[in-house]
């Protein structure tokens, strides 16, 4: 009797243990697409919002294990980075 109730506590520890992991990983997910969203938003097709001027690569900037580039308004300086290289879309290259 006793060992059925150590194998039932263990089950259920190890299904919490499991569960704890799961959501904390779904939570993770969420934040990264939420981050990327605002990254996108903020680089605006390579037009900056706020004066109209376009975003031209600067730089890259690396680490042992990471990477920004580095890109400046060419109307108002403004300097932003991101972890990735962004890519200019133009009418001619997206598909509807």
């Amino acid at each position: 009797m006793n060992n059925k109730r150590e194998r039932i506590s263990y089950i259920i520890c190890l299904l919490v243990v499991v569960l704890f992991f799961a959501f904390c990983l779904i939570i993770g997910t969420r934040h990264d697409k939420q981050k990327e969203e605002a990254m996108v938003n903020r680089w605006n097709r390579g037009v900056h919002a706020g004066c109209g001027g376009n975003f031209e690569y600067q730089q890259m900037i690396a680490g042992q294990s990471w990477r920004s580039y580095v890109y400046r308004c060419d109307k108002c300086g403004l300097v932003v980075t991101f972890p990735h290289q962004m890519e200019f879309y133009t009418s001619g290259s997206e598909e509807d």
